[in-house]
């Protein structure tokens, strides 16, 4: 048994312990190789995701009461991802033009919201390495500008959404099988 497995078995003994419990397993395929983790769990909620639900085998949907879908963020969700993404940093970015973002990730997971969140502020700091800059500065420590929708326009091109119609669909007919929509 792998380190891994002997920590994930070691969880569920201290979810056990200290029931009630929630135990949350992000990508789940690695995890169900010991089955015996999701057996005599009384008082313990497990919580699983996976981004390959059809890869699970029938016993360990079997495991699983419910099997609910989360579609892609609609537009506010992407909007709401925007802005807890860019968290507290500096930014001139109104509502209007988080809406804009928002409109421009269609078919975006969260996931790839963040990349381009990631990215656009790194050309803030990028910005802070030309020596146009350090002209402007004057002083000894430089203040990093704000972030501005400019600097996700200059790297909207790199970003892409990573899921498909054909990816979307085999989740819709996984769903329609042995799920429900969430």
């Amino acid at each position: 048994m792998g380190d891994s497995e002997k920590q994930v078995k070691n969880i569920f003994q201290v979810a056990r312990e200290k029931a009630p419990s929630i135990v949350f397993i992000d990508k789940l395929i690695p995890y169900v190789a010991n089955e015996e983790v999701c057996d005599g769990v009384d008082n313990v909620l497990i919580l699983a995701a996976t981004n390959t639900p059809f890869a699970l085998d029938q016993a360990i949907r079997r495991r699983f009461d419910k099997r609910i879908y989360v579609h892609l963020p609609d537009k506010e969700a992407r909007k709401h991802i925007f802005k807890v993404r860019i968290g507290n940093t500096p930014k001139t970015i109104s509502e209007i033009e988080f809406g804009r973002l928002a409109d421009a990730t269609d078919g975006f997971s969260g996931s790839d919201i963040s990349y381009f969140v990631k990215d656009a502020l790194y050309e803030v700091v990028r910005a802070t390495l030309t020596t146009e800059f350090f002209k402007r500065s004057g002083e000894k420590w430089i203040e990093v500008p704000p972030c501005t929708v400019e600097h996700f326009k200059k790297v909207r091109g790199n970003q892409k959404a990573t899921v498909t119609k054909d990816g979307l669909k085999e989740f819709d007919d996984f769903t329609k099988k042995f799920g429900i929509y969430g």
